[in-house]
């Protein structure tokens, strides 16, 4: 008898879960306010009861009870209740090599969907070494298979939630929204404080108190992070740290790497590009 030859059919990745950061299930009162922050990784936030708020580079908005949203990397966020009364919500963060498009996008979450992660991050604490009950550190070594089972049950989680229902985003601060979309498209002119207002016809005293009530930063700490970020990406295309630093409207290329060191840690050939 010969060989059977039967076609293939390719299996591609839609999403692939490489890490985990954080994992989990907090409650937060009246006023109660998360760290501001923005990371390298995504982040999953689901509320369980109550209201929690959030905040992020676009918009402010409320989550309703069942309500998740996904942060993707780099994007600000800040979760906070402003509602009056007790929420509950869970967070769990990781790295992916491959994700759909999630940006500006929230979802309602079946009581079921909402069970499965609960349950999943509490199959993460008991099989993972943890630090300050939120941090994953590694696998505990008496958990044979616990980091594919793990990694097998975010996927299945993350398909079935983008297969479900999508809410809107109804943003509490038109105001905000525009200050924030106006940093994005001034981040390469170096702006004072002053232009910045000036260019949002407001007086700096105002423009500091409405960005601070949203994002418990200050408003050029943020624009000088988010000019770093910028200029990371122009190294990335394949900019010369001299030609990057002019694109930013540095007074010079020392100015530039200093500031970029001091903002990010780094120096800024760290990130050109390797052909460059």
């Amino acid at each position: 008898m010969g060989e059977a030859i039967y076609p293939t059919c390719r299996l591609n990745k839609e999403i692939e879960v490489t890490g985990l950061h954080t994992a989990f299930i907090r409650d937060m009162a009246d006023n109660d306010t998360s760290r501001g922050e923005f990371h390298n990784f995504w982040e999953l936030a689901l509320v369980l009861d109550g209201t929690v708020y959030v905040a992020t580079d676009k918009m402010e908005f409320p989550l309703e009870k069942h309500a998740m949203v996904i942060h993707p990397p780099m994007e600000f966020h800040r979760h906070f209740n402003a509602a009056g009364d007790q929420s509950r919500f869970a967070v769990l963060s990781f790295d992916a090599a491959v994700m759909p498009d999630v940006s500006a996008r929230v979802f309602g979450l079946t009581p079921k969907q909402c069970d499965q992660l609960c349950s999943l991050i509490r199959y993460i604490e008991e099989s993972c070494e943890m630090q300050d009950k939120l941090a994953v550190l590694r696998s505990r070594e008496d958990r044979q298979f616990a980091q594919q089972e793990i990694k097998s049950r975010l996927e299945l989680f993350l398909l079935s939630v983008f297969r479900g229902k999508t809410l809107a985003r109804l943003s509490r601060s038109p105001e905000y929204e525009r200050i924030v979309s106006y940093l994005g498209s001034v981040l390469e002119e170096n702006r004072s404080l002053s232009q910045l207002a000036l260019g949002l016809g407001m007086s700096p005293s105002s423009l500091k108190r409405i960005f601070f009530e949203y994002r418990q930063t200050g408003i050029m700490r943020y624009y000088r992070q988010m000019r770093m970020y910028r200029a990371v990406e122009l190294l990335k295309e394949g900019g010369s740290v001299r030609e990057v630093s002019e694109q930013m409207n540095f007074s010079s290329q020392s100015a530039f790497c200093n500031a970029f060191k001091r903002i990010l840690g780094e120096p800024p050939s760290k990130y050109q590009r390797s052909d460059q």
